[in-house]
């Protein structure tokens, strides 16, 4: 039997973005140097009303700019997805880490390249991320218990 994931929800849960003073004193290799970007994948099971089962995503991108065009922009985005049915556990831990982080990523960059666009900054676009990969390849951290919190 399939399961049906259904989006929820999906919001910006957290901004923040600053522009410092630009400095001249570094050298050619330094000027070339991108926006260095970190990023944090997170997955929450939770309940709903009538105690339907949710399972709560959170994304963000940590970045910081260089000397030539110093910057720094924290974006966390969250969604909220449904299961019907409810998956078995590792089933639940593929969707959740793969399949709904595949389909929230792209907000993600939408948001980090226009606030970018919007400061004045060229827009700076994340690199396309391969979930199915990153999981394969043990990137995500394996949970505790199973268990839904509440």
């Amino acid at each position: 039997m399939s399961t049906q994931l259904n989006i929820r929800d999906i919001r910006v849960l957290k901004i923040h973005f600053s522009i410092g003073q630009a400095q001249n004193d570094q050298s050619p290799e330094e000027e070339r140097d991108e926006a260095k970007v970190q990023f944090n994948f997170t997955a929450e099971e939770t309940r709903g009303q009538e105690d339907e089962f949710l399972v709560k995503i959170i994304q963000s991108a940590s970045l910081n700019g260089t000397r030539q065009l110093p910057f720094s922009l924290v974006l966390e985005i969250g969604g909220i997805f449904s299961f019907d049915p409810r998956p078995a556990p590792g089933q639940l831990e593929r969707f959740e880490q793969i399949n709904c982080n595949a389909i929230l990523f792209p907000y993600l960059r939408e948001a980090v390249s226009d606030i970018c666009k919007r400061g004045g900054l060229t827009p700076i676009f994340l690199p396309p991320l391969n979930f199915a990969k990153m999981y394969s390849d043990g990137v995500f951290k394996p949970k505790s218990d199973d268990s839904p919190s509440t």
